[in-house]
């Protein structure tokens, strides 16, 4: 009885091979001209994690104006969470982490967002992320002040005008 039962068991596994390997078989193949996109990788640095609603929206943003790209985008996104961690040793390791993930899976372009990833990347771009070029954003100039950007750095400096904001918050309430 024993051995009723496995070749029964045989029977089904056999009988799910042959279906499974006809399914494949009928499957529609692609063309064989069809174009493969070339992969392009985003590295975005941010200042805070994706839990802070304007970090969120803003590589949402990202991730939406590169949707009709002509190549396959990869995005990488990684937080610096330099106001939950801003102990020296902390953001080194951070750091020393990131370069090391990134080793082997070089980014075609970097965003940093915020003054801490903005820092980041003067000071270690050239060693760790050679002629890769970086896209600022997220911070005032006077925050990123002392940060030396050669030519792979462009983008915008955030301006920020408290007092405008204070007479728009007024106003609304």
């Amino acid at each position: 009885q024993q051995w009723a039962k496995s070749k029964g068991e045989r029977a089904r596994h056999f009988a799910k091979a042959i279906l499974l390997l006809s399914t494949c078989c009928f499957l529609p193949v692609p063309p064989v001209d069809a174009q493969v996109k070339e992969v392009r990788r985003v590295l975005i640095f941010n200042e805070l994690g994706l839990g802070s609603p304007g970090v969120a929206a803003i590589n949402r943003e990202l991730v939406s104006a590169l949707e009709k790209s002509p190549y396959q985008i990869e995005f990488y996104s990684e937080s610096l969470d330099t106001p939950l961690f801003p102990e020296e040793t902390s953001q080194r390791q951070f750091r020393e982490w990131f370069v090391r993930k990134y080793r082997e899976r070089k980014p075609d372009v970097i965003v940093a967002l915020g003054p801490s990833p903005i820092k980041f990347m003067a000071e270690s771009h050239e060693a760790s992320f050679p002629n890769t070029p970086i896209v600022i954003c997220g911070s005032p100039e006077s925050l990123a002040a002392e940060s030396k950007l050669d030519s792979h750095f462009l983008g915008v400096w955030t301006q920020v005008h408290p007092e405008e904001t204070l007479q728009v918050a007024l106003r609304l309430l």
